[in-house]
């Protein structure tokens, strides 16, 4: 999930006891590439940041997952504490325009 108060920010779910979660406790530096709206294959984005539990309440993660997830997003009040909330905070990604060079953002 994304909110505009926090745009250096996405929110997830998962499960407290997974591998994610415990690979986000041993190593909290961590890296992913967004799948962009529109289709570009001219541009790669990975972005890097740091993961660790969400600081916001279950009802405003249920309200960000469910805006593009709805039916997920109902469900995650109900998971109770099956549902470990995360969020990665980023603060740079490198963005790569074709066969170009990556060059680092920082934000």
């Amino acid at each position: 999930g994304y909110d505009e108060k926090t745009p250096d920010t996405v929110y997830f779910v998962t499960f407290p006891q997974s591998d994610k979660a415990r690979e986000m406790k041993e190593n909290s530096n961590v890296s992913f590439i967004p799948f962009p709206d529109k289709q570009n294959t001219e541009v790669t984005i990975r972005v890097h940041g740091v993961a660790g539990p969400a600081d916001i309440s279950v009802e405003r993660m249920a309200e960000l997952i469910g805006r593009h997830l709805p039916e997920f997003g109902a469900q995650i009040p109900m998971m109770g504490e099956q549902a470990g909330l995360y969020q990665i905070r980023y603060n740079s990604a490198e963005v790569s325009l074709g066969m170009n060079p990556p060059e680092i953002i920082t934000f």
